[in-house]
């Protein structure tokens, strides 16, 4: 037995966990994994469509329903999310923003041009970080990903209302 197998053993047997194979060439085994799948796949698009965001957000799109469906979706047998089944705490939503909503963030000057540009570069809500309590957000104007703790949201969503074009931006 390998060091990496014997490790995996001891794990599974100290924390209690039962470490099942499925049989070769059957995937009829995968359908848990398959209907997660399906529904993290569907909810990603539903998401960029529903904000008019390009594909090239797909991995985003894909974490932070992840993210969500994995605080909220309660587990029929146990009454419980996944969250909690996990960590053992009570799940806490209250954070939880409008995904590809508007936010502003302060310019912290390394981006400004002259005197007179404005002090708040327009972002996109895109995530949450996984370390810390920050927002990721898509600034529009560095055309970058970046993690905020202080970002000012507006929920109303006004790319339903027409009044935020679409980004076509070249993301290479």
């Amino acid at each position: 037995m390998s060091i990496s197998k014997l490790r995996l053993s001891n794990f599974c047997e100290q924390n209690g966990l039962n470490h099942n194979f499925s049989a070769l060439r059957t995937p009829q085994q995968n359908g848990v994994v398959k209907r997660k799948n399906r529904s993290l796949k569907e909810l990603a698009r539903t998401m960029l469509n529903e904000n008019n965001m390009p594909n090239y957000f797909w991995v985003d799109v894909i974490s932070i329903a992840c993210y969500v469906l994995n605080r909220v979706m309660i587990r029929p047998i146990l009454k419980l999310t996944p969250y909690e089944i996990y960590k053992g705490i009570k799940t806490n939503v209250s954070h939880f923003k409008v995904f590809g909503s508007n936010c502003f963030v302060l310019n912290n000057g390394k981006e400004l041009v002259s005197r007179l540009d404005s002090n708040f570069d327009e972002c996109l809500l895109l995530g949450y970080s996984t370390n810390s309590k920050a927002y990721q957000i898509f600034n529009k104007h560095t055309v970058r990903i970046k993690e905020s703790m202080h970002a000012v949201l507006d929920e109303t969503n006004a790319q339903k209302l027409g009044k935020v074009p679409l980004y076509d931006y070249d993301y290479a």
